[in-house]
């Protein structure tokens, strides 16, 4: 899982983004009704050529060639057609700037929670350093209260820090863990996501 790049993350995010799928494929179905609304503008030209010998009535006459031409238009009534397609067209266009607007905004989102993993893990490291120089204040200084060198008030202040750099160890470790599952599900989608966690795999 790339959580280091966060410019792969991006492309997985739009890969696996539903709306932006569905506005995609809303897309690509203007664009065809487009393509064949425009088709109908152009008249259909046909050419047909016969060649008849003889007659079930008079097998005397002689053989004939035919050559048979039409032309078909679709236009319909008026600029109805036009009408239509500049109708559809503005409807793409209108999909097209909601499908930058998605785009921009996964961008947006992931590179958010990527910059907030990567303050978490560069956090991690200093606050491990604090909690082993308060887990060590601690037990000094209950050590020499039982000696009668430290009072119980200092006791109390040392185990107050201690308790506070547990409680930043673990909101960094939360943080980190609910942020990688964001990303994931961004990432991978919903149903990846759901077998990672059945399966009880890390992210």
């Amino acid at each position: 899982w790339p959580e280091d790049d966060v410019k792969q993350l991006q492309a997985l995010a739009l890969e696996a983004s539903p709306s932006l799928q569905k506005l995609t494929h809303q897309r690509a179905a203007v664009s065809a009704d487009i393509a064949e609304k425009k088709s109908n503008l152009y008249p259909e030209l046909s050419l047909r050529v016969e060649h008849q010998r003889g007659n079930y009535a008079y097998t005397s006459l002689p053989s004939l060639n035919r050559v048979f031409l039409s032309l078909n238009s679709k236009l319909g009534a008026g600029t109805s057609r036009l009408d239509q397609i500049r109708a559809s067209e503005q409807r793409k266009q209108s999909l097209e700037s909601d499908i930058q607007a998605q785009q921009l905004a996964i961008e947006e989102q992931v590179e958010s929670e990527w910059l907030q993993l990567r303050s978490a893990i560069q956090r991690k490291p200093s606050l491990l350093t604090s909690l082993d120089a308060a887990r060590g204040t601690s037990e000094s200084w209950e050590r020499q209260f039982l000696a009668g060198r430290k009072t119980w008030q200092e006791v109390l202040n040392a185990a107050r820090e201690l308790l506070q750099a547990e409680v930043e160890m673990s909101e960094v470790i939360v943080v980190q863990s609910v942020i990688k599952w964001r990303l994931m599900l961004l990432s991978r989608g919903v149903d990846i996501t759901l077998q990672q966690a059945s399966s009880g795999s890390k992210p």
